[in-house]
């Protein structure tokens, strides 16, 4: 019973901090930031929300519409799907023609990755779709969108280090948690593109 009651209280306590660091971010302050900006350093969720400015280009159209795929199969728990749009996203990938050496290289990173998306494990799915967006963001400020996507955090992922994934919604639906933490995180970049 003591064992119960003390996975409760975990639990509880687990559940109040991602919702304490959700209100702390939901009125963000705006700021501008320009392409080619480091987002690797997430060391709060308390962040303020980032405007990002990037060249319109369709070169990766595909590539995200097989991304956000493959994020909605792990916000709903399905790693089977998951596994399907990983499958997709590689053949998108590989259909990415650059010129730019950088963009090559995190091309040929980004379909290492999202090849171990056919992971039947959807915790190793999870870890490597995270993965998968760090290099995707690097590749979106060299190449370009043609659309707007959201940068959103969780701070409770991987014990504590915190987690992201693009979203092209505003609306948190975390892919790393599912359904046991659908709400948990924030917004913390929104990247449009200069129209041409």
């Amino acid at each position: 019973m003591k064992k119960v009651i003390l996975s409760f209280a975990v639990l509880a306590l687990t559940l109040t901090a991602c919702n304490d660091k959700k209100q702390d971010t939901q009125a963000p302050a705006a700021t501008e930031e320009h392409a080619g900006h480091d987002h690797g350093d997430h060391t709060t969720a308390a962040a303020a929300e980032k405007v990002t400015t990037v060249k319109e280009s369709n070169l990766l159209q595909s590539s995200l519409d097989a991304y956000f795929l493959v994020k909605k199969a792990l916000q709903e728990d399905n790693s089977t799907e998951a596994t399907t749009a990983g499958k997709t996203l590689v053949t998108n990938l590989k259909a990415v023609v650059t010129e730019d050496a950088a963009a090559k290289e995190l091309v040929k990173e980004l379909i290492e990755t999202a090849t171990k998306l056919e992971s039947t494990d959807i915790k190793v799915q999870r870890s490597e779709f995270e993965d998968l967006t760090e290099d995707l963001v690097k590749l979106i400020n060299i190449v370009g969108t043609d659309r707007v996507v959201f940068e959103q955090y969780c701070p409770m992922f991987d014990n504590g280090e915190g987690g992201k994934w693009l979203s092209d919604v505003e609306e948190l639906s975390n892919p790393l948690y599912g359904s046991s933490m659908l709400k948990c995180g924030a917004n913390q970049n929104k990247i449009a593109f200069e129209a041409k």
